[in-house]
This record gives structure tokens, C-alpha cells and sequence, in this order.
């Protein structure tokens, strides 16, 4: 079964957000879909962010992440840092 590329999409925006703004507040889609998610759920996802802003960035910038729950929901607050 072909994927239809939603995390995908929202990764991309989430990477052009930091580059643009220098932080965003998103979640993936999952959480709307699933009764149950919980923040190890999420994890996969951050890493799918982690790994295209390596890709995209030099070195000297570090992207954090930080797990929230907004009511029922969980997001992800992903934010940058210059490296010292």
C-alpha cells in the first residue's frame, strides 16, 4: 500500500518554519487519527524532523524538541539553537 507523503509534508513545514521563523508548535497526523497516542509515539516522528534538518543546516545549529500536551492531544514544540 503506497503511503500518501502526509508526515512527509507536514516534516516539510516544519523545517521551513525554522528556517523562516526559528521555531513552530506542530503535531503529526496521528494524532487525530488514533484514539490513543502517547509522547513514545511522537518520537519516530521527531526523528523523521532531526534527520532532514541535519540535512538541510550546517553544524552550527541545534534543533531541540520538547513533547506538550495541549487537552487530549500531544505536540511538539521544536525550536532552535546557535552551537557554542
Amino acid at each position: 500500500m503506497r503511503q500518501t507523503g502526509r508526515s512527509s509534508r507536514i516534516i516539510d513545514f516544519v523545517i521551513d518554519q525554522l528556517f523562516s521563523v526559528g521555531q513552530v508548535i506542530v503535531t503529526d497526523h496521528i494524532v487525530f487519527e488514533y484514539d490513543k497516542i502517547t509522547q513514545k509515539q511522537l518520537t519516530h516522528f521527531i526523528d523523521r524532523v532531526e534527520r532532514r534538518f541535519k540535512l538541510a543546516c550546517q553544524d552550527t545549529i541545534i534543533l531541540k524538541a520538547d513533547i506538550i500536551r495541549v487537552k487530549e492531544f500531544y505536540v511538539v514544540h521544536f525550536y532552535t539553537r546557535r552551537k557554542e
